[in-house]
Formats: structure tokens, C-alpha cells, sequence
């Protein structure tokens, strides 16, 4: 992430969200733009595809992992929110995970959904034992 055609073009040696990150406005508008589902309306979300109560929900046993939900990557955490929308009664714990400057930069989050602040590129610390459905 660090070693690529974005350092070369760029001429540095942080990865690219680090770099926009340091760019006025570049950052806000990449969050917007994620926020937005991808910039149209009419883009179907994954909840509107992906089983997710049958795969995520269905089943959860605290007793294995007390996290039912951790968003890698999760940016201002949209996603979680969205499966609170859908889900209200879910139990286990929820996290959004994402780099320290776009944790610290969330002003508004559901109180049930964690915040994290993680480099993804390295070992992930929230542990648990997902067994995939047959």
C-alpha cells in the first residue's frame, strides 16, 4: 500500500488515504461519495441483496464472539447504521473500524455501534469464530 503507481505519481511514501487525508476538501468529498452509495440513489445497497439475516444474524451466539458485526474499513460508519435501520433488535456488539483520522473525524453515530481506530493493514484485534453456513 505504500509502494505503488499512487506513491511513484504522487512522490510520497504514505498510503493513498493517508495522502488525501492531509488534501484539503479530498478526503471529505471520498466520504461523501462512500456515504452516498457510490454516488446515485439508484444503486442497490448490499443489504438489498446479500441474505443477511439468514448469513449474519440468524443463529449469532454471544458465547462464540460477542461481535456480530465489525465494518473494516467502515469509514463513517453508514453500513452499521443501516443495518440497525433494518435490524433494530439485533444483539451483539457493533463496530465501525476504520483509520484514526476518519474515526476521529465522525460527528454523528448510532450509540450502539463502537468506533475503532485501526490500520486495516495490519493484524485485526477484534477476534472471533465465524463458521459459514453450509
Amino acid at each position: 500500500m505504500t509502494d505503488g503507481p499512487f506513491q511513484h505519481a504522487h512522490q510520497t511514501k504514505e498510503d493513498c488515504y493517508t495522502y488525501w487525508s492531509k488534501q484539503p476538501g479530498v478526503i471529505e468529498n471520498f466520504n461523501t461519495f462512500m456515504q452516498g452509495l457510490f454516488g446515485t440513489p439508484a444503486r442497490l445497497g448490499w443489504s438489498d441483496w446479500f441474505p443477511v439475516k439468514e448469513v449474519c444474524l440468524d443463529g449469532f451466539d454471544e458465547r462464540r464472539s460477542e461481535y456480530l458485526w465489525v465494518d473494516v474499513g467502515g469509514g463513517k460508519g453508514h453500513e452499521s447504521e443501516l443495518l440497525l435501520k433494518l435490524y433494530p433488535g439485533i444483539e451483539g456488539k457493533l463496530v465501525v473500524e476504520d483509520l484514526p483520522f476518519v474515526i476521529d473525524d465522525i460527528t454523528d453515530l448510532d450509540s450502539r455501534i463502537e468506533r475503532l481506530s485501526h490500520d486495516f493493514t495490519k493484524p485485526q484485534p477484534i477476534k472471533g469464530n465465524y463458521v459459514p453456513r453450509a
